[in-house]
């Protein structure tokens, strides 16, 4: 008897299936990556605001230079950066745009905040990290500085 090749015998054989659930990394695995999208959210604000004409406020300019120094850096986790998106986004709020630079001008606010919300969920979870070392008596550095908290 010819055997078609597609064709598979089923008697003694055994097959094995194995189902693994849907696993969905948390924010706490997804740390780096967090970290790596707020750089790129601020990335891609900087050359929002490159397609927008000069500001005339002075302090929003220097917000935006700050801002530009901590992305070229990659540093977006720190309150030097968190400051300074804060201050361009109150400034921003009360400038009026023409609508030839409207979509440059919702780019820039749209990426601002995203960055500020993930740099802030990355200072989260890594305060708590350290607070949970620290209430588990991980690390003498982090229990040093706890101890001059007090």
């Amino acid at each position: 008897m010819n055997q078609m090749p597609n064709s598979i015998p089923t008697s003694n054989n055994h097959r094995i299936a194995l189902f693994f659930p849907e696993h969905t990394p948390t924010d706490f695995e997804r740390l780096e990556d967090l970290a790596a999208d707020a750089i790129r959210a601020g990335r891609s604000a900087m050359q929002a605001a490159q397609e927008l004409p000069q500001f005339e406020d002075r302090a929003l300019n220097r917000s935006l230079q700050i801002i530009g120094k901590n992305i070229s850096a990659r540093r977006v986790v720190n309150e030097d950066f968190q400051n300074a998106v804060e201050d361009t986004l109150r400034r921003l709020a009360h400038i009026d745009r023409d609508k030839q630079d409207a979509l440059a001008f919702s780019n820039l606010l749209h990426s601002l905040a995203k960055a500020l919300e993930l740099s802030h969920r990355v200072a989260d979870l890594l305060s708590a990290e350290q607070d949970i070392g620290w209430n588990r008596g991980i690390g003498p550095k982090i229990y040093a500085q706890k101890q001059s908290v007090k």
